[in-house]
């Protein structure tokens, strides 16, 4: 997921290998690091990590604090999903959503949105005023 084959990665701060040179990101790090190594917390992130290339991506992750018999701190476990498609389709969606809803709700032209079993589910406000009614009464009236 990072481009990084496993001799080149082992060994290597992991700071240096995948985090963007962004305080935020290294702040919450360090703030995960230590709630981990600690207070033996296990945590869920979502932040922007840096491939191999150069390349920004964005993470899901999982870690979860190793400990020996006697509770002192061993290490982490961590798992890492990439998202960035997740990301950007939810946003693309999001906007999908607003220019729909912009044309549906300033259309001069009556607009009717129903179900596969004919209820009306929306109308805009056009179509009311096509049939002499105001907003969302003539949804449940028409």
């Amino acid at each position: 997921m990072f481009g990084y084959q496993a001799e080149e990665a082992i060994g290597q701060p992991i700071v240096e290998l995948i985090m963007p040179p962004k305080a935020k990101v290294l702040d919450q790090f360090h703030h995960i690091a230590e709630g981990l190594s600690q207070e033996g917390q296990s945590s869920r992130t979502e932040h922007e990590n840096r491939r191999k290339d150069g390349s920004i991506i964005l993470c899901r992750w999982f870690n979860t604090p190793l400990t020996d018999a006697t509770g002192h701190p061993l290490g982490v476990a961590s798992m890492a999903l990439d998202v960035t498609e997740i990301q950007r389709s939810t946003q693309a969606l999001m906007e999908s959503e607003q220019r729909f809803r912009t044309v549906f709700e300033k259309a001069i032209d009556g607009i009717l949105v129903f179900s596969l079993d004919g209820e009306i589910l929306d109308v805009n406000d056009a179509f009311a005023k096509m049939h002499g009614r105001t907003g969302k009464k003539c949804a449940t009236s028409a």
